[in-house]
């Protein structure tokens, strides 16, 4: 029973979210357009442990470095809420290892090393500390900076991010073996 109610509802909420990401795509590129042509924005790449990483800076005032979930890029993961943030801010936005146009390295990603790769970048950045938000993988990464280099963490805020395997259902695992 439950079942049959839930996916013609789940079914029915992908659908109309398709509709309005379609019909609004047109508005939402040219509200940000004009959301970053407002904004006082720097980009590069820094060489990091092996890598090129790239990062985004928008906004000035306290340090938040901002990183991406699993998959995902700056622009997709936090493309809407930069404006907001870098009002009061100075947001890092950073592509992590592998992800949008930070290039690969020939060992695996780890959180371990997607945070060493943060605060490295930091240090170039010549940012001594900062606040830290991590969406989903990036939680996860942000949990490691705190872990090994709480020297240049104020706060971290977590959103979506796992901190241990057995916090999802053993299936959502399956497709990564």
């Amino acid at each position: 029973m439950k079942r049959t109610i839930v996916y013609p509802i789940l079914a029915f909420l992908i659908l109309s979210s398709c509709n309005n990401v379609n019909q609004s795509k047109g508005n939402n590129n040219q509200a940000m357009a004009t959301a970053n042509d407002t904004l006082i924005a720097k980009n590069g790449y820094s060489e990091v442990n092996g890598i090129k990483m790239y990062y985004e800076i928008y906004g000035q005032g306290e340090p938040l470095v901002l990183l991406h979930g699993g998959g995902s890029t700056i622009q997709t993961t936090f493309g809407r809420v930069i404006p907001m943030l870098a009002k009061h801010r100075k947001v890092i936005a950073v592509e992590l290892q592998a992800h949008g146009r930070t290039n690969d390295r020939a060992q695996d990603a780890t959180f371990e090393q997607d945070a060493d790769d943060v605060a490295r970048l930091l240090k170039h950045l010549n940012i001594d500390k900062a606040d830290f938000f991590g969406f989903s993988n990036g939680g996860t990464t942000c949990v490691q900076i705190a872990i090994r280099h709480p020297e240049i963490v104020n706060k971290i805020i977590l959103g979506s991010a796992l901190c241990k395997r057995n916090g999802m259902p053993f299936q959502f695992w399956d497709f990564m073996k």
